[in-house]
């Protein structure tokens, strides 16, 4: 067998792709091999090792939420960085853990982990480089966790800026993931040798009402969280939802909050469009990385990755519809008041109607203020096409 085709298909496996090879490479996470034990003809024959790494479980609750994480914990060595670095290079997802996928499991309640609000539920749970030195937690639906450990490329996900660490004094020997609570917040924390990777949780609270908005019946959800010491509020935060159709047209949106200088900003984002901008975007992205993969390596490699690119190229194009489609919906309202001091370090959003206007009741870390609502940009826009 010629070298090239062989390390085609190790880069594929290393890279997560989790496709379909004529031989079966190397694991970039292979597990430990038991030492054999020490020659004693008194003793009785030990009984056999376990096989694959161990696993490893961390729990927190936050709120009335409880998460559990659970993985595999591969051993470390030296080797792992250039791994890793050619990973970074590919921008491809980096398998946590081994012997399965690692499992974020959310019961009881939906938790904040960084910006995304994720729903109870299970998940999948990878890292995927960002820049240099620069990682984030890709949390994912796990479609595909019967058929291979592997990302497939086509599951829903969400990207998790990380801290990263890449020199920390003690080394870790086998992988591991922590979670430490501090009250309804926490930090989810991988070691692995002389690598940190962290990013926070905390728990939401959720509250509903009923409106009207624009003489359309409306259903608002509204998420309260405490934010963890030194949190960046210059930066959109999701603080709930406002659900309400116009003609038939689902025009639900997301409502987001921050500071900017010295005001406090309220975004309102058509929740089906901006899902298939970030998809839209993700999926391209992939797409670009499928190419490059293509070109330096050849047939072999288009073999392999075809099935893939189909299935993104035909989700590629469900996006670009719905992106046609929802172009005449109220998207991209932007509303703001002077910021008032506020006590403690917490994010929540609420929802007043007075004689004269609709006001959102928004509290944003140390700042708080009242954002009146112009009701009349909750319309349909003009047919942009025929």
């Amino acid at each position: 067998m010629s070298s090239r085709p062989a390390s085609v298909a190790a880069f594929l496996f290393v890279a997560g792709l989790g496709v379909a090879r004529a031989q079966t490479p190397p694991d970039p996470n292979p597990a430990p091999t038991p030492a054999p034990p020490a020659a004693n003809p008194a003793a009785p024959p030990a009984a056999p090792a376990p096989q694959g790494a161990p696993r490893h479980t961390t729990t927190a609750t936050l709120g009335a939420a409880t998460v559990t994480v659970e993985h595999g914990q591969p051993p470390w060595n030296d080797q792992r960085v250039g791994q890793m670095a050619q990973l970074a290079q590919a921008g491809q997802p980096w398998r946590l853990g081994s012997e399965g996928i690692t499992i974020l499991e959310v019961k009881g309640g939906p938790i904040f982990v960084g910006e995304e609000l994720i729903k109870a539920g299970k998940y999948g749970m990878n890292l995927v480089a960002t820049g240099e030195n620069a990682w984030a937690f890709l949390l994912f639906e796990p479609l595909h966790a019967d058929q291979s450990p592997q990302m497939m490329g086509d599951e829903p996900s969400w990207r998790v800026p990380a801290k990263f660490v890449g020199d920390a004094p003690e080394s870790i020997g086998a992988l591991s993931i922590d979670l430490a609570a501090q009250g309804e917040t926490a930090s989810c924390t991988v070691g692995w040798g002389p690598l940190r990777m962290s990013a926070t949780m905390g728990a939401a609270a959720v509250s509903s009402a009923d409106l009207t908005l624009n003489g359309n019946e409306a259903h608002c959800n509204w998420y309260r969280r405490a934010l963890p010491a030194g949190y960046d509020c210059s930066k959109p935060m999701i603080a709930g939802t406002v659900d309400f159709e116009i003609d038939g047209e689902d025009c639900s949106m997301n409502v987001y909050v921050m500071h900017e200088g010295e005001q406090v900003v309220a975004l309102l984002r058509n929740k089906e469009r901006e899902a298939a901008e970030q998809q839209t975007v993700s999926l391209g992205d992939n797409l670009k990385r499928m190419d490059a993969m293509i070109q330096q390596f050849g047939p072999q490699a288009e073999a392999q990755l075809g099935p893939m690119k189909q299935r993104v190229q035909r989700m590629l194009v469900k996006h670009e519809i719905t992106l046609e489609d929802t172009v005449n919906r109220p998207d991209n309202l932007k509303f703001a008041a002077p910021a008032e001091a506020a006590g403690g370090g917490s994010l929540g959003c609420d929802i007043f109607q007075t004689r004269s206007s609709l006001n959102l009741e928004v509290v944003v870390g140390s700042k708080k203020a009242i954002v009146r609502i112009d009701e009349s940009l909750f319309a349909l826009k003009a047919a942009s096409r025929p």
